[in-house]
């Protein structure tokens, strides 16, 4: 049985059930492996207190410590189409291209900032070399873009902006290769950017000291950079 804490709008309920309180795990009667709890700091010690296996949104990291019975799941590696992309990137990334990021997200999450630089570290390497450019935070629309060249040798440009939708768009420029993404094309289906909880837990990983440290490096890397 797998618990998941989350927001419900993220996760396909397909495939999980909602639980409001711990206390309804000793009442349930369902044929779903997943159940999806609000992602809180005291439905997180609850689920410790009981010795459940759960899983974890990096944001609760500083709750916990590697003798946790939680596992972490980044929301970018979530999603089948990352996944896809990845595939593809990892066949050719000895040709050295350029990858473009873009994510525009409800409200002001500078931790969504650090989980997503985090996922590409563990694809292109630790970044070698970085180029900052930002927005007043305090205005209605921010914007966060990076320059940035990683060990593998690939040059990625990546910007986040918050406004008040969410989007993903991702592209991949190889030799004689180019990939995109862009969630605003399947607009028309329901919440294109919720993803499975199956393809949540079979990504998320165990808590150490080495994760947590990193995922910390990551919401310290933005400081700083010149302003737009």
């Amino acid at each position: 049985m797998s618990v998941i804490l989350s927001s419900f709008n993220n996760i396909e309920l397909a495939q999980a059930d909602k639980l409001h309180s711990v206390e309804q795990l000793v009442m349930i009667n369902s044929t779903k492996s997943s159940f999806v709890m609000d992602a809180t700091e005291s439905n997180l010690t609850a689920l410790e207190k009981r010795g459940h296996e759960f899983y974890i949104p990096s944001d609760l990291l500083k709750h916990v410590n590697e003798d946790s019975n939680a596992k972490v799941y980044f929301d970018l590696e979530c999603h089948p189409f990352y996944q896809k992309i990845k595939e593809v990137i990892e066949k050719g990334i000895t040709s050295n291209g350029v990858f473009r990021f873009r994510r525009i997200s409800k409200g002001n999450n500078p931790q969504l900032i650090a989980d997503d630089l985090y996922v590409l570290s563990l694809l292109f390497g630790e970044p070698k070399e970085k180029y900052i450019k930002k927005s007043k935070l305090e205005t209605v629309i921010s914007h966060i873009i990076l320059m940035i060249r990683f060990e593998s040798g690939v040059m990625a440009h990546v910007e986040f902006t918050f406004a008040n939708v969410n989007r993903i768009e991702l592209e991949w420029s190889g030799i004689k290769q180019i990939v995109e993404f862009d969630s605003d094309e399947l607009r028309g289906q329901l919440l294109p950017l919720q993803y499975s909880a199956n393809d949540l837990v079979s990504s998320a990983k165990k808590i150490d000291a080495v994760l947590i440290d990193k995922v910390r490096y990551y919401k310290n890397f933005v400081a700083g950079g010149a302003l737009i």
